[in-house]
């Protein structure tokens, strides 16, 4: 095997182990894509108002019943700011993603670098280093990637976090951030490259637009019906 081969085996084998890490602490995909028909349905009905209304829905969007499901499952999250549905925070979390002139604060710095490709539009985040806390922009695509070269060095960082137990956005979401240039990766964190963290948030939330197209799909068809996406 050549250098260049090892190389992206290496990049492969890297990017598989943080992705299988990331769904095992939180299966968000897991939990919709098994969880009850009108469960499924309310959690696209608040996903959809995020993208169209880049802004948290009122409790009224969906049941009481429903939105009491999808919060004790952290498919959502509830409090008196509204519902925040990951990627998407009620809440200010001081990352923002800027799309066509709105803007909406994003759970975490994976979160941030997703948002662009479920959107299908381009978008501008902005953040501040994690240890200096200086201000960073970093500009992704609409289909989701991150050149390195526009970020100027950016990274994320995922610092250790303390034991599991309330939701994901105060737990696994406060230790992943971006990382200037300049500051050193903090001991014990672990560090990603722009594009390696887009693609990490990408596929991350994959699972959303593949539930979005199917419940468009058999809305079209059957808009009377449920509809359910099996997980593979």
């Amino acid at each position: 095997m050549s250098i260049q081969a090892a190389r992206r085996e290496e990049r492969r084998a890297r990017f598989q182990s943080a992705m299988q890490k990331l769904k095992e602490e939180f299966p968000l995909e897991h939990r919709v894509t098994n969880a009850l028909p009108e469960t499924q349905t309310a959690y696209v009905q608040v996903l959809r108002h995020w993208l169209e209304q880049a802004a948290p829905p009122g409790k009224d969007i969906v049941s009481a019943a429903a939105l009491d499901a999808l919060a004790s499952m952290d498919a959502v999250v509830v409090d008196a700011h509204g519902i925040g549905c990951y990627p998407f925070s009620a809440r200010d979390t001081g990352i923002h993603a800027h799309i066509e002139g709105k803007s909406v604060w994003a759970m975490c710095a994976l979160d941030a670098l997703a948002i662009a490709r479920l959107s299908h539009k381009a978008s501008r985040v902005t953040a501040r280093c994690t240890v200096c806390q200086c201000h960073l922009t970093v500009p992704v695509d609409a289909n989701g990637s991150v050149e390195q070269s526009a970020g100027e060095g950016i990274r994320i960082v995922r610092r250790r976090h303390g034991p599991q137990g309330g939701p994901c956005c105060e737990t696994l979401c406060s230790a992943i951030q971006f990382l200037c240039k300049h500051c050193g990766v903090p001991s014990g964190a672990e560090s990603y490259t722009l594009p390696e963290a887009a693609a990490l948030g990408n596929n991350f939330f994959a699972f959303q637009m593949r539930l979005l197209r199917v419940h468009r799909s058999r809305e079209a068809s059957r808009p009377a019906q449920g509809c359910v996406l099996k997980n593979q």
